[in-house]
């Protein structure tokens, strides 16, 4: 996995709720807008942005601003590699809390943790070391 530094993060704009920076794209006097202030960036250095693209940032860093850290991407792309990623870091959760206490049926994990049983299910069966800290029997050999 690749780590990146020197994320270039200006003062000022207005912040979103998800961590972005916005800033207007001309003085309000003349019909400025808000916009995202990586879609300005991208467009200063590399042009237009396709219809059905989107910025994507590599680092992760939302208000980061360097060029080198951003990367065009399919709307639909773009979407499926942030859900995925969401997904991961909640089912890390998922089971670090699992290992950190053994013993629970799926169904409390599921109660206890906000998800479905069927989740937790899966995740036994995705990773069959989590099982002995549940109250579930080994899996079958095939």
């Amino acid at each position: 996995m690749q780590t990146f530094t020197n994320c270039l993060v200006p003062e000022g704009g207005y912040p979103t709720q998800d961590g972005y920076l916005r800033v207007l794209d001309k003085p309000r006097k003349v019909g400025g807008r808000l916009t995202m202030l990586h879609r300005l960036e991208w467009e200063k250095i590399k042009g237009q942005i396709p219809p059905g693209f989107e910025v994507d940032h590599l680092c992760k860093n939302r208000a980061c601003q360097n060029i080198n850290h951003l990367q065009l991407l399919k709307s639909s792309t773009h979407k499926s590699k942030d859900n995925s990623e969401r997904y991961l870091v909640r089912n890390i959760e998922i089971l670090s809390w699992v290992k950190l206490n053994p013993g629970h049926k799926p169904k409390d994990v599921a109660k206890t943790l906000g998800v479905t049983r069927s989740k937790v299910e899966k995740l036994s069966r995705d990773y069959p070391h989590i099982r002995q800290h549940l109250k579930m029997k080994p899996l079958k050999s095939s």
